[in-house]
């Protein structure tokens, strides 16, 4: 069983547990058609969906299935997205989410690479890996900017619902513990 802290901090940002109080947040970048784009979950509609993310996210936290945290301001503690991670034995994939007027401010990759070095720090852990739809530039940067090399390109990769019903290109992105020296 990996063994994450509910709470942690990197140079500018504080990642932890969402909590009811962050469900407007969660719901403002959640619904927004720009950010929500390349997701493959389907952008919100209604802040009960929210809501029911946050639940959600305590109920698969639990069950070890999926460990989220809520990214804040480090300042403020205002929500600004949120990052997740699901283990699978040895391996561990991600995925990210920032609000749109965080964009473009190095906070992506900032989270990327200490999410990836915190998986690492667990000897457990051989293989951190990650998708992002083929068009998606910018999370192919900060996958690559976090030490994640290009693994190919899956041509029915993932469905994203707000480009297309079908499955679309995803790249695939990774990292093994050995082949990048790490021990």
């Amino acid at each position: 069983m990996l063994a994450l802290p509910s709470a942690w901090t990197t140079a500018r940002l504080r990642l932890r547990r969402p909590r009811e109080s962050d469900v407007a947040d969660v719901f403002d970048y959640a619904s927004h058609p720009d950010v929500t784009r390349f997701m493959d979950w389907r952008a919100l509609n209604d802040v009960d969906q929210a809501d029911t993310f946050v639940r959600e996210s305590h109920q698969k936290w639990e069950s070890n299935e999926e460990f989220t945290w809520v990214v804040t301001d480090l300042a403020s503690d205002s929500v600004i997205g949120a990052v997740s991670c699901r283990p699978k034995e040895s391996e561990v994939d991600f995925g990210y989410v920032l609000n749109r007027s965080r964009w473009g401010k190095g906070l992506a990759t900032e989270l990327a690479i200490a999410l990836v070095a915190r998986l690492f720090a667990d000897q457990r852990i051989a293989r951190v890996w990650a998708t992002c739809d083929a068009e998606n530039v910018r999370s192919r940067r900060v996958l690559e900017k976090a030490g994640l090399e290009y693994e190919g390109l899956l041509p029915s990769g993932r469905v994203r619902p707000q480009l297309s019903p079908v499955a679309r290109p995803a790249c695939v992105y990774g990292r093994n513990r050995r082949s990048c020296g790490d021990v």
